[in-house]
């Protein structure tokens, strides 16, 4: 390991300097510069480390007040939460669901063949249009896609590009995709996103607001 003294290069006295070549004073020059610099990362990573020290005392403060309480309301867990879940059974086109719950038993259902639950999502869209007409008025939609959850959009918004129209999505790929197609984005506001940040995307938090942007009516 160089001193400190190696590193700097401070056993060069200055007047001895005028006795190095100038590719060497150049050199030299170059190497404290970066020398600077290596010394003011390395003050960084150790201000950093010491930042991290106390933000790990305050996680681990935070965590005990946390097991404090959680005696207090962990009842709570056996009144509210739940799990869902869907399966295929094999080597047949139909679905069943499971719904868990801690401390109570676990009840199961048939949702049937793949084309029933599609009519039943149909159907339940439909409905969701007439609400949407009964919002915006006839006219303001001209048609309606109806996709699958988790389907790719990219090409029903291919066929709207450069069209300036508006594009409401509350999942922020969907968003980026209006935005490459030429949409107007309203970004519906969720806890689930509120990392996200775009200048041309507008967030809004309900269809009211929607409808006030779209009409231009306050």
């Amino acid at each position: 390991m160089k001193t400190n003294d190696e590193r700097r290069f401070t056993f060069i006295p200055q007047k001895k300097w005028k006795n190095l070549s100038e590719d060497e004073r150049k050199t030299l020059g170059s190497y404290k510069s970066y020398y600077g610099h290596y010394i003011k990362v390395e003050d960084e990573i150790n201000r950093f480390e010491n930042e991290i020290v106390k933000l790990k005392d305050k996680k681990s403060t935070y965590l005990g007040k946390m097991k404090s309480l959680n005696y207090k309301i962990d009842y709570l867990r056996n009144d509210y939460n739940y799990s869902w879940s869907i399966s295929k059974i094999k080597k047949k086109n139909y679905y069943n669901f499971t719904i868990s719950r801690r401390g109570y038993p676990t009840k199961t259902g048939g949702l049937g063949s793949e084309k029933i639950i599609m009519e039943h999502l149909n159907t339940f869209y439909k409905r969701k249009k007439k609400r949407l007409e009964e919002l915006f008025g006839e006219y303001l939609f001209y048609n309606f896609h109806i996709l699958e959850t988790g389907s790719d959009k990219d090409d029903v918004l291919a066929e709207f590009h450069g069209t300036n129209l508006w594009w409401v999505e509350d999942k922020w790929t969907n968003a980026l995709a209006g935005l490459k197609f030429g949409l107007k984005v309203l970004f519906i506001n969720h806890p689930y996103n509120q990392e996200y940040k775009h200048p041309d995307i507008t967030r809004v938090n309900n269809w009211q607001d929607i409808h006030k942007i779209v009409t231009g009516k306050k």
